[in-house]
């Protein structure tokens, strides 16, 4: 019942685990970077049905790297590279990876804030950087688009990995201060 639209919209129903966050962090002992991140996610208890309601799981974000790597044969990280940084001129960042190989995905993306602020004029553009198409309108349309409500007052909804504001705004929230508002009327 789970699907990558519950992934995306913070719905799967997987009870939180923070372990690949820990597991990547250097507080860890090495002997547990051998564990199976997408494994132990999978097989965690589901405190409800998948698409019933908004919670927050960064390891989400983490299946949803796994899935794009099985699928393009490449790390999310090697994809975007190709896809997206490249044509934006962003040459200097860094992806965390899980023992498996996969690139993090909800966490551990190093980069400047200028490129930060790179991305989010694509989105603003609706996929389009100096007159070149990067990524489709639609796909942005659809990401943008409020698909669940997460609590109460913390936002106004929430899309595909995207928190949603006032007046159409927009706000890629990564961990360790990575942030990127978009105000499109400003």
């Amino acid at each position: 019942a789970l699907t990558i639209r519950n992934l995306l919209t913070m719905s799967s129903g997987l009870k939180e685990e923070r372990l690949g966050e820990v597991i990547a962090s250097s507080i860890c002992p090495d002997d547990y970077r051998d564990f199976d991140w997408a494994g132990s996610a999978l097989s965690s208890d589901m405190v409800f049905a998948p698409g019933e309601k908004f919670y927050y799981n960064s390891m989400n974000t983490y299946l949803l790297s796994v899935i794009v790597s099985k699928v393009t044969g490449k790390t999310v990280a090697q994809y975007l590279d190709e896809r997206v940084f490249g044509h934006l001129g962003i040459d200097e960042w860094i992806w965390e990876e899980s023992p498996q190989g996969y690139s993090a995905g909800g966490w551990g993306l190093y980069i400047k804030a200028e490129d930060l602020a790179k991305f989010g004029l694509l989105w603003l553009n609706k996929g389009v950087w100096n007159g070149h198409r990067i990524i489709g309108e639609e796909w942005i349309t659809e990401a943008t688009g409020c698909h669940i409500i997460p609590h109460e007052g913390q936002c106004n909804g929430y899309g595909y990995q995207v928190w949603l504001y006032l007046h159409d705004s927009f706000r890629f929230h990564g961990s360790r201060g990575q942030i990127m508002m978009a105000i499109p009327e400003k």
